[in-house]
């Protein structure tokens, strides 16, 4: 065995050792699931590609060489593709299945026709550096918003550079045949090189790409943790940093700010007359209510149970008072669709406090409860200003 097909062994091992590591994300951890499975898909293919590759001389060659190399555009198809999903892009599947048809139908004339050896390693030379390429330029500017330029930088590189070395055989190729266009496992300096280079990019390819699955468990489970599951507002914890930002804000510059506490009217009632799935929706639409009602950069939480909290920067008193009546008003005039299409009203009872130098969050949100209370006390489905 020559050096070139120790490391091309290496690498089918790396490719088998993937496909389990993807499948067992996809299956067990369900982390990105549709990606994983198409990655996992992609090192099976590779796989299957460097076993039918080592199996020249005992089986057909048309079945060792010209399938091998016909299947590798599948695998970077796949690849491709499952980074379209993990990025939220578009699928291209037109251009996908061009490229994969084509290329079998080329391999398959050309053995037919009795065309040189270098044919198909050109073909799944070429579709390769295609995807890679591609890839690395879609993928960018996602990557970049997501996950930061940083990030975006390492993957482009790596997929970049794969795509480069592929791009770089196939010209070498098409110029010398006899000397780039030749099996990978053929021993000569240039294909010990190449597949050298292929078993260190695809590596780095595969810890990138598991990186940025990582990179998004985090992300999602930090969100998790200052969010609201149900309505995916943000919680408790977040609404105290935001009453903590806006006081500091307040003490510097003079910014006035206010807090609103809302209470949903006889949630109970909700709950023992519809069930809890319907107290839920109710919950959901008073939360979207909310959220349209007031200003993109006011923050809105759910506090627990049916109470919320809305945070209003630069705000006086006639502006959150103002504020209020709307936010009280839109979910007063927007009954929740019940199954059967009756309409389901809701109201809800808002206390408004207004920040002052001395006060700490955790007394402006007693005061807003305060008012709150006194609102339901007046009658509910109204605005109580609290008293200073």
């Amino acid at each position: 065995m020559n050096q070139a097909q120790i490391v091309l062994t290496l690498i089918l091992l790396q490719q088998g050792l993937a496909v389990f590591a993807w499948w067992g994300a996809a299956r067990l951890l369900r982390v990105s699931r549709v990606s994983a499975l198409h990655w996992a898909a992609a090192s099976a293919v590779i796989t299957l590609t460097l076993v039918l590759y080592a199996l020249i001389g005992l089986v057909p060659g048309v079945l060792a060489h010209g399938l091998s190399n016909a299947v590798v555009p599948l695998a970077f198809v796949l690849l491709r593709r499952g980074v379209q999903r993990f990025v939220r892009l578009r699928y291209t599947d037109l251009e996908h299945q061009a490229l994969v048809l084509v290329s079998a139908v080329v391999i398959a004339a050309g053995w037919q026709a009795g065309a040189p050896e270098s044919l198909p390693i050109l073909v799944a030379t070429a579709v390769p550096a295609w995807c890679l390429l591609r890839m690395a330029a879609e993928s960018h500017a996602p990557l970049q918003a997501e996950f930061g330029t940083s990030a975006a930088r390492v993957f482009g590189s790596a997929i970049g550079l794969l795509g480069l070395l592929f791009a770089l055989r196939f010209v070498a190729g098409l110029a010398w045949p006899e000397l780039a266009a030749r099996p990978v496992g053929v021993d000569t300096p240039l294909n010990t090189l190449l597949v050298m280079s292929f078993m260190v990019i695809g590596l780095m390819l595969q810890m990138v790409l598991g990186l940025l699955v990582v990179m998004r468990l985090a992300q999602r489970l930090s969100h998790l943790s200052r969010h609201d599951s149900l309505t995916g507002l943000p919680n408790r914890r977040v609404m105290q940093d935001a009453i903590t930002t806006a006081r500091l804000r307040h003490l510097r510059r003079g910014t006035p700010y206010a807090l609103l506490a809302v209470d949903v009217d006889h949630f109970k009632r909700v709950n023992d007359e519809h069930g809890h799935a319907v107290g839920d929706e109710a919950l959901v639409h008073v939360a979207r209510a909310l959220r349209e009602s007031l200003r993109s950069d006011d923050c809105v939480a759910r506090m627990g149970g049916e109470e919320f909290c809305a945070l209003l920067g630069d705000c006086d008193r006639d502006e959150a008072l103002a504020h209020a009546e709307r936010l009280r008003g839109a979910v007063a005039a927007t009954p929740l669709r019940l199954a059967d299409g009756r309409p389901l009203r809701l109201t809800v009872s808002v206390g408004v406090a207004l920040a002052a130098d001395a006060v700490e969050p955790r007394a402006l949100l007693e005061q807003a409860d305060g008012a709150l209370y006194a609102a339901k006390d007046a009658g509910r489905n109204r605005v109580v200003l609290h008293a200073a």
